[in-house]
């Protein structure tokens, strides 16, 4: 993002998004590594479950992301608690999508 560039609250905020569902992404990876009766109790699954309920209610895209996500055939449903990697791919991937049209379109 060069310097120069000027960009609206609701740009930003979709940026925003897409970085926290990529840190997201990147934080599911690590959990992985850890036994699956382990990860109610760690620290990180904690972090993750907050970042997650974060991004369900984020502004940028209407009043909810989560109500804007769910009109895409491709996302049927949204759980409150962390989703699994493919559903949090494809909302990553959709949603950083829509953010670079409206940046492109901006700029």
């Amino acid at each position: 993002m060069p310097p120069s560039e000027v960009f609206t609250l609701k740009s930003r905020l979709k940026i925003r998004q897409v970085r926290r569902l990529k840190s997201l992404l990147r934080r599911f990876k690590g959990l992985d590594y850890i036994p699956p009766h382990q990860q109610f109790g760690h620290p990180g699954y904690a972090a993750a479950l907050n970042e997650w309920k974060a991004i369900l209610s984020a502004k940028g895209y209407g009043n909810r992301w989560s109500n804007w996500i769910l009109a895409f055939e491709a996302v049927g449903f949204l759980p409150t608690n962390l989703p699994d990697m493919d559903t949090l791919d494809v909302v990553t991937q959709i949603t950083e999508h829509d953010c670079n049209c409206a940046c492109l379109e901006e700029s």
